[in-house]
Order: C-alpha cells, then structure tokens, then sequence
C-alpha cells in the first residue's frame, strides 16, 4: 500500500488580486490549505463588527444604512486592511491576520494609507512645481488639476477604494491597474518619469516637434512622451548627438529597413543606454525607458510596414505660432478650504447663494476649473454663475473645453453643456469674439 504525504502548498502572489487583497489572500489561502473554514467563518464575523463600526462612524451613531452604502463602507474597509497585509509575504500575511485580527490589521491599513496619501501628495506636488511646459490641455489638465481633484475629494476613512477621476491624459506605459491610492500611486510615478524626461529638452523643440506632427496637437488627447523619445533615439541611431529633435526619415528608413521589432528594439538599445547615461537620467526613469523600448519599436515596424516614418518622426514643416492669449492657472486653494466650499455649495439652496460664495471665494483659474466641475451644479447654478464671470475667464473656460469629444467626466461634460447653452444665448457678435479669442488662448 502506498501513502503520500500532502504538504499544504504556498501561494502564488501573481495570483493575489491588489485591489482585493484580502478577500484574494484568503481565496488562495484557502485553496493552499493554509486558512481553514473555520478561520473564514471568524474573519466573517469579524468583518460583520468592523461593517458595523464603521457605519456608526459614517452615520454618526446609527448602523442602518442603504444596502449599497453598507457594500461599500465593507469593501473600502477590507481594501484598507489589504493596504497592510500587501507589505508582508502571502503566508506572514495569513498567519498576520489569523493572530492579530481584522480590526488590527485595519488600523494598520488606515495608518499606512495615510502614510501613502501623504507621499502622493508630495510627488504630485513636486511634479506640479516642475511641470513641463506643454501645450496640451489634457496634459496640464490631468496631471495638475485632476489629479489636484482627486486628493480633494479622496475619502480614505469611508471609501478608501474609489478613485473619483478618469485621469484622462494617456501615459506611455499606463498599466491602468489598481484602485484609489493605488491607482493614484502607480499613475502618479509613470507621469513623473515622463514629465523629467520631457524636461531634458527645450519647450521649444517639443513644441516644434508637436507642430510638425498635427496644428491642433494642444487639443489631442495624446502621449507626449513618445514622440519625444522615438526622435530621439532616430536620431542617434542616424549619428547626430545633441538634444535638438528633428531626424532624417530617409537616413532613419535605411537603417531599420527590413528588421523587425525585436531587431530595431536591439538596435536602438545602445542607443538608449547611452542618451540615459548623458542625460544622467535618475535609475527609475532609466528603468522606465528601458521598458518603453519594445514598443517604440513595435511603432516603428508598423510604421515602417505602413510607409508612415516620415509622419512617426514628425519631420513635416513647422508652421508660423500664432499670438495667444496666455492664462495662468493661478495659486490652489489649501485642500480644507477647498473641501468647506464644495461642502457649502452642497448645502446652500438657490443659485444666487451658490454663485456669491463660490466668487467669494475663488480666486484662481485652476480652482475655478476644479470647483466647477466638482461642485453638483444645476442648469439653473450655471444660468446664474457664467453670466458674472469676466470675459477673460469665459474665454478660458471655452478654450479649456472647446469640444466634448473626448470628455468623459460627468461633471466636465456638465460643465461644457452649461457654457454650449450660454454661448447659444449670446449675441451672435459676441459669441463669434468669443470663439475666436478662445482659439488663440493658451494656459501656462
């Protein structure tokens, strides 16, 4: 008769889902042989008192809740605990729980999302302070202000998981992962990468490039970062230095001609390596562009196969600029004062109260901008606030949102319709001056 032994399995940490930590901890756990039906059944129980608490705390006393409220005050909960138990191995983590209980490893959690949210701040503060000087409005529009909005309406007591903002500028290697501060994180990390490297050549030459490439570059939804790095790296390969950014399609064609991705991705390496060691890049940028290269040069092998290079370089003529209007953003409001004025607009009940408090206390464009889009505005709101606002602001509301093609936030798609509906009402004289200084405005 032969007997085998069974040993319980480890976990596999591929399989551990981040934004459900916990739950996919003990799913895997549980399939591992390593958390038993009965250690399920007390870490339910314990999530049913950990609900209940926090319901207490939302509700300021009471624990009846709409059943979709209470799904999620548990989710964000357990997403919180997770935060904690993702610092230490699979198995620690199980055995962490099983000891310490949920209501520990929740305070944890909430300790260590602090500690995050904090660092976020930080980076995205730091981030702001050197923004690239772009021109494109999805650029400074995502990276400054919304995600400026997100920490301002970020609930990490309640609904730790939910990340409130569609972050919609693309970033080159955006893996769209994770939730809340995870997601701000991650987001946060690529776009700082992105931004230092823009930063190692003039505004000038990146606006050139953008300028060959398509006129109304400002209002694409696009990634900046890699057209940038594609010329670069063709025009060393075609052996000129420097930090300027024009290449040489055809020089460029003869070199990559034939190959295929891998081949172009091994030729240009060198390359790579060698720009990141003049630049001086930091060692996490350098990593970043490392993992660019595959598909700078998968672009370039479609290109090359679609007899499209020359349109990849950007090697088109650059027009004439055009004067614009320039408009500052203007200093942010601190994140509390921010918070009690989105509070009060909430609260206040007719359009004159909204409009007075909110001029009252706006005094940047930027915040404008955010408490606009923020605030839960009616039709009969904005009939009343568009009207007082100075022409020069108007006129950087409509060059912020000439179009909703590619708006997908409820509030900024709220917000475009307000000012569609107010220009319809215009005079026609008006509405065209307006149109028309909006298309040479700018935003620094």
């Amino acid at each position: 008769m032969t007997c085998e032994l069974a040993f319980p399995r480890g976990i596999d940490p591929a399989r551990l889902d981040e934004n459900r930590y916990l739950e996919s901890l003990v799913e895997q756990g549980a399939a591992a042989g390593l958390f038993s039906p009965e250690d399920k059944e007390h870490l339910q129980n314990q999530a049913m008192g950990l609900l209940a608490r926090q319901a207490r705390k939302y509700t300021g006393g009471d624990t009846s809740l709409p059943r979709e409220t209470a799904a999620e005050l548990l989710k964000s909960a357990l997403y919180t605990a997770g935060l904690a138990l993702a610092q230490d191995a699979p198995e620690t983590a199980l055995q962490r729980l099983r000891g310490e209980g949920l209501d520990a490893v929740f305070q944890a959690g909430q300790a260590c999302l602090r500690r995050r949210l904090t660092r976020a701040e930080l980076m995205h503060r730091r981030l702001c302070q050197g923004l690239f000087p772009l021109k494109n409005v999805f650029y400074r529009g995502t990276l400054s202000e919304g995600i400026g909005g997100f920490f301002r309406v970020y609930r990490p007591d309640f609904f730790a998981h939910e990340t409130h903002v569609t972050l919609d500028y693309p970033l080159y290697l955006d893996a769209r992962r994770g939730t809340g501060i995870l997601r701000v994180e991650g987001y946060l990390q690529a776009a700082i990468h992105e931004n230092r490297f823009l930063g190692y050549f003039s505004p000038r030459e990146v606006e050139a490039l953008f300028r060959r490439m398509d006129e109304n570059h400002m209002q694409m939804l696009m990634n900046c970062y890699e057209p940038v790095l594609t010329v670069a790296l063709c025009r060393r390969l075609a052996g000129r230095g420097g930090r300027e950014l024009t290449c040489d399609g055809s020089t460029t064609a003869l070199l990559l001609g034939g190959r295929g991705r891998r081949e172009i991705a091994e030729l240009l390496r060198p390359h790579l390596e060698a720009m990141a060691e003049e630049l001086a890049c930091p060692p996490g940028l350098e990593d970043y562009l490392r993992r660019s290269l595959p598909g700078i040069a998968a672009s370039l092998e479609r290109a090359m196969a679609a007899g499209r290079l020359e349109e990849a370089l950007c090697t088109g003529k650059a027009p004439a600029p055009e004067k614009k209007y320039v408009f500052s953003y203007g200093p942010a409001m601190e994140r509390e004062a921010y918070a009690r004025l989105l509070a009060d607009l909430t609260r206040l009940e007719t359009p004159r109260q909204k409009a007075e408090e909110m001029l009252n206390q706006v005094r940047g464009l930027g915040d404008l901008l955010e408490i606009l889009r923020d605030a839960p505005l009616t039709k009969a709101d904005f009939a009343e606030i568009l009207p007082r606002l100075p022409a020069p602001v108007l006129t950087a509301l409509t060059a912020r949102y000439p179009s909703a093609d590619f708006l997908t936030d409820a509030g900024e798609i709220r917000l475009f319709r307000a000012l569609e509906a107010f220009r319809e009402n215009l005079p026609p004289h008006q509405r065209e001056a307006l149109l028309q200084a909006a298309s040479m405005a700018d935003f620094q």
